[in-house]
């Protein structure tokens, strides 16, 4: 899962370091808006997680959203689009929807398999977090933590998340990092929902 690239096997939040490829081939020249359907390429990056044991609330909510199905919802917002895109992912026992432009796209998908490769690919890993308190996110009770991840090139993912304190599983996220290149920053807002959770109508 570290660095999964598989079409469609992405998820806004246990992959925020993918980048996202533009329609126009990945032409640094001319980087119009993000096709979140064409997910077939991603970054050298890790996902921002580590052992650091300031961490573990955030690692252990992200491990635990790995083996449960759920509905995410992103906005992005970022220099190499003309405009802001949104798109969703669906994850259910055993397969992966990921929607753009419309379109939704399956993946074959194994919890355990994901669950094991994150958590084993977190200890490699060197973030700091910080709890910044409590807030409720639709009527739930969440803890917020922030986390900045430091590449090897010098920039940096940062990231908050709201962690159910009922459920231990991540309610939203946003996350800001330094694409790369010509393409510069881009923002992400998620939104994850896990109640009655199913496979797109229609979608084999």
């Amino acid at each position: 899962m570290v660095c999964a690239c598989r079409l469609g096997a992405w998820h806004p939040v246990l992959h925020p370091t993918f980048t996202t490829p533009t329609e126009t081939d990945h032409d640094d020249q001319n980087p119009t808006s993000a096709n979140l359907g064409s997910l077939d390429v991603c970054s050298e990056r890790r996902p921002a997680l580590a052992a650091d044991a300031a961490c573990k609330p955030v690692t252990d909510a992200l491990v635990k959203l790995a083996g449960t199905p759920n509905h995410a919802r992103m906005h992005v917002t970022a220099a190499y689009q003309s405009a802001p895109t949104d798109g969703e992912t669906i994850t259910t026992a055993n397969a992966m929807y990921v929607k753009a432009g419309g379109t939704w796209r399956r993946s074959a998908y194994d919890p355990k398999n994901e669950m094991a490769e994150m958590t084993q690919g977190f200890l490699a890993q060197k973030i700091s977090c910080k709890s910044v308190g409590d807030e409720n996110v639709a009527g739930e009770s969440a803890a917020l933590y922030d986390t900045v991840n430091k590449q090897e090139d010098g920039t940096s993912v940062d990231s908050r998340v709201w962690i159910s304190k009922s459920r231990g599983l991540p309610l939203k996220q946003t996350i800001d990092m330094d694409v790369g290149g010509k393409r510069g920053k881009s923002h992400t807002e998620v939104s994850i929902d896990y109640a009655n959770v199913q496979a797109p109508v229609g979608v084999k």
